[in-house]
């Protein structure tokens, strides 16, 4: 009695095995992006995490949480000490979370103000 893999060459049954190996690396792929979009960085997400760390040790919480601040002319970038890029060694994420706008006055003798308006756009870098 000839059974099915008597049929089979061991091309075939390595172009088998190269095929499920590939779909556990998709089907692995998969799941970690599936992740990745669920828990994506909003910006209520992130001032709810510190709102919460600054009621429970206001002292510390700067020194946990924020790895750097860069101020450039047009944008700040705050980087955070999550980071899954050191462990993974992979690129860190950069991520606009909000546009804050600064205004300052100018008060002169004589009665004149100047204003002066600054847009900065703000990222959080893990």
């Amino acid at each position: 009695m000839l059974l099915l893999y008597d049929f089979i060459t061991d091309t075939t049954k390595q172009r088998l095995e190269d095929l499920e190996s590939q779909k556990k690396d998709l089907e692995q792929k998969v799941i970690v992006e599936e992740a990745r979009a669920k828990y994506e960085l909003t910006k209520e997400y992130i001032q709810n995490y510190f709102r919460h760390a600054m009621k429970q040790c206001p002292e510390m919480a700067f020194d946990l949480f924020i790895k750097f601040v860069k101020v450039y002319e047009n944008k700040i970038e705050i980087g955070l000490n999550y980071s899954i890029h050191e462990v993974e060694n992979k690129e860190p994420i950069i991520k606009k979370v909000f546009t804050e706008t600064k205004k300052t006055e100018r008060k002169f003798k004589g009665g004149t103000t100047k204003t002066k308006t600054q847009i900065y756009d703000v990222y959080v870098v893990i």
